[in-house]
């Protein structure tokens, strides 16, 4: 199997070195990386990267295009003799034999796209033992993968083999012939939240087969290392992406959800999946500053 990687990027130059590695694995023909007008070193540390890694192939957009434009982008430029495509993120670690579990599971299920596992690092310290880190996670539960009735969708799970579902986490494997004409679409503004479920879903409605394999990992790294990006800091920055986050969702909603009733995937009406996802959101925010108070009350009282 021949495969291309596409990673969008802005800002992260910090990480690169750090990130990009993890992506060549074996079957791995070129990692695309896609700067988005990155205004820091991105280009001067993908330069040293490519003397290390010379399937390394660095991009950047003549103009900031968020990470759909770049990863149309990345569609455009990837080798035409290759025949998949995974997609990573800047910010994230691919653990070991990930391409190699996907690939797998897409041959023995005969699938067109697979997703692999999301997980995200709270703290550095959690960076430091990765194995013990990842056992947390490995606790087979009932737990629906994807559940849009309640916009739950759970890319943590420990599956006990490959599972067939919607849509997945935006770290997954594609046929490049399934993808078609299909782009990611730049309706998506801010932080371009659900950009990837759109995608995918797109992938979906043409009746292409989508799995889950939970022995395929990406670990997010710890915010507090991975700026940069679609987040911005402090309070504030927080309210903006949650803020864009209700924005795309009300816009996925709109596109997609005569399509997810007629297939029995929702039973709520838009507005109340609207509505439900701003209280999530609000909750989300209200859990943060919560846990910031309780912090500094502890360290108060030392």
């Amino acid at each position: 199997m021949r495969i291309s990687v596409i990673i969008p990027s802005y800002n992260r130059a910090h990480i690169l070195e750090k990130t990009i590695p993890t992506y060549f694995q074996p079957g791995v023909e070129e990692v695309l990386l896609i700067d988005d007008c990155s205004t820091d070193s991105t280009k001067k540390v993908a330069e040293k990267l490519k003397k290390i890694f010379p399937k390394l192939k660095y991009y950047r957009m003549e103009k900031n295009s968020k990470q759909t434009g770049a990863k149309n982008k990345g569609i455009e430029l990837a080798d035409k003799n290759n025949e998949y495509i995974y997609f990573g993120d800047d910010d994230a670690l691919l653990m070991e034999n990930s391409i190699k579990f996907l690939t797998e599971t897409m041959k023995k299920y005969n699938a067109d796209l697979v997703g692999a596992k999301a997980l995200y690092f709270k703290n550095k310290k959690e960076l430091r033992n990765i194995d013990k880190f990842i056992k947390k996670f490995k606790k087979i539960t009932n737990k629906k993968i994807v559940d849009f009735n309640k916009l739950y969708f759970n890319f943590e799970k420990e599956t006990e083999i490959p599972v067939e579902i919607p849509v997945t986490h935006a770290y997954f494997l594609i046929k490049k012939e399934a993808i078609g004409e299909v782009r990611f679409s730049l309706d998506y503004k801010g932080n371009c939240f659900r950009e990837e479920t759109d995608f995918i879903l797109q992938i979906y409605k043409q009746g292409k087969k989508i799995m889950y394999d939970s022995r395929a990992i990406g670990i997010n790294l710890p915010r507090i290392e991975a700026s940069g990006g679609a987040h911005l800091k402090g309070i504030i920055g927080k309210i903006k992406w949650n803020y864009s986050a209700i924005k795309n969702n009300n816009i996925f909603i709109e596109k997609h959800y005569e399509y997810l009733k007629e297939n029995k995937l929702v039973k709520r009406s838009k507005i109340n999946l609207k509505i439900l996802f701003v209280f999530q959101q609000i909750n989300i925010i209200l859990k943060s500053q919560i846990k910031k108070i309780i912090n500094i009350i502890k360290i108060g009282s030392f």
